[in-house]
């Protein structure tokens, strides 16, 4: 804390103005603590800031090794963001979005509206969840036959503004990769509402190494999701599972609650 405060108060000093120049023409010393990031295991952050006066300006920045973020900008209202989570994603002016045909990042993100009138502004930025994990797993099928599958959903929105979350119009498609017990995997990212969500599912059934039927159908997810009471808006998004009746070709859903302390299972950094 003592070391904390002592680099605030140098930041401070080298940043000041002169008594006689104009103070509001000086720079705020916008900072931020990101060691909730860091516990979490999201290390590698993306931070844009939006300023009036310059625009937006991005850069990367390592939350485990510095734990605490220091910027100048411009006095007056400010917006900014921090994000975790990065991979493929399409970072354009103020937005991320899925790349076409591409599962969606696990994205984490902490954004606000920084009051910067004054001679600094500080933060503490806590990691909010963007996506929804989603399981898949079959039954109906018989002892006497292989199974082959390939799972893909579509929805509406394909990604997220930087600075407020909120969901972006476009097409999303991703295919669903298996993960452990045989089940399938994929994410979801934050949507508007729970209409379009479709799975469509892909089968061939072999027998003897033969192929001899191929069958596919399409569920609406978005209609069981709106069931059970899925809600989009939710500052840390739940996760889903999905159980595939194959042979009546319906699905059944469980919603499963993500707490905030949670173990970040999904960080790989």
């Amino acid at each position: 804390m003592i070391r904390r405060a002592l680099i605030l108060s140098l930041s401070l000093l080298v940043c000041a103005c002169s008594i006689r120049e104009d103070r509001y023409a000086c720079p705020c010393l916008l900072s931020a603590d990101v060691e909730a990031f860091a516990k979490a295991g999201l290390g590698d952050l993306l931070v844009a800031v939006n300023t009036e006066e310059e625009g937006e300006d991005l850069e990367l920045f390592d939350a485990v090794e510095g734990q605490f973020y220091e910027k100048s900008v411009p006095k007056g209202r400010n917006e900014v963001s921090f994000v975790a989570g990065l991979k493929n994603s399409i970072v354009g002016k103020s937005e991320l979005r899925a790349a076409e045909g591409v599962e969606c990042d696990p994205l984490w993100t902490h954004f606000e509206a920084a009051d910067c009138s004054g001679e600094a502004f500080h933060l503490t930025a806590s990691p909010r969840k963007h996506y929804c994990n989603m399981t898949l797993a079959v039954v109906g099928v018989s002892d006497d036959e292989e199974y082959s599958f390939i799972f893909s959903v579509s929805a509406d929105c394909n990604g997220i503004g930087i600075y407020d979350g909120c969901p972006l119009e476009g097409e999303y498609l991703a295919t669903a990769t298996r993960g452990g017990d045989d089940a399938f995997e994929l994410r979801l990212p934050r949507q508007d509402d729970n209409e379009d969500i479709w799975l469509e599912v892909s089968s061939w059934i072999s027998r003897s190494g033969k192929v001899y039927v191929r069958k596919s159908f399409r569920l609406d997810v978005g209609r069981e999701l709106e069931r059970l009471g899925y809600d989009w808006s939710a500052p840390n998004l739940d996760d889903v599972a999905v159980v595939i009746d194959y042979s009546e070709m319906s699905l059944s859903l469980g919603i499963e609650s993500w707490k905030e302390d949670d173990d970040y299972r999904d960080n790989e950094y």
